[in-house]
This record gives structure tokens, C-alpha cells and sequence, in this order.
């Protein structure tokens, strides 16, 4: 199943599959260069990095929420 979200500027990202989504995650958090991760699933540079910026986004709110805590004033 292909994904598509807004990314900052109200612009559509390019559709990703759940798999490949997951997969763009992982190797950043592995420490993957954006340039790796594109060349190593075939994707553009630019769609990797909004996929992990969107992720890293999804990850603070997950957290403030959680905590209760504006990392926003950090």
C-alpha cells in the first residue's frame, strides 16, 4: 500500500510504499547516509530525506505528547 502525506508547505511527498517507508526509517537510524539509502532502494535524495524529516517530526510529537514537555523550546 502506497502512502502519500503532506510534507511542510503543504506539498504532497512522493508516494512510498509502507515496506520502503519502514525501510527509510531503519537504515537512518542505522546511520545511513540520505545518498545511500536512495541509491540502495532506487529512490530520489529528496524523498528520503522528507520521509526521515516527516518521521523525525512524528517522533517529537509522539514524545511531547507523552511527557507532556515542549521540546520545541530546546
Amino acid at each position: 500500500m502506497a502512502v502519500v502525506i503532506q510534507a511542510p508547505g503543504g506539498k504532497l511527498m512522493p508516494r512510498v510504499d509502507i515496506e520502503n517507508a519502514r525501510k527509510i526509517i531503519r537504515l537512518s537510524n542505522e546511520g545511513l547516509s540520505y545518498t545511500a539509502i536512495a541509491k540502495e532502494l532506487h529512490f530520489n535524495n529528496k524523498t528520503v530525506s522528507l520521509w526521515v524529516k516527516k518521521a523525525k517530526e512524528g517522533e517529537k510529537a509522539r514524545v511531547m505528547e507523552v511527557t507532556g514537555t515542549d521540546l520545541t523550546t530546546r
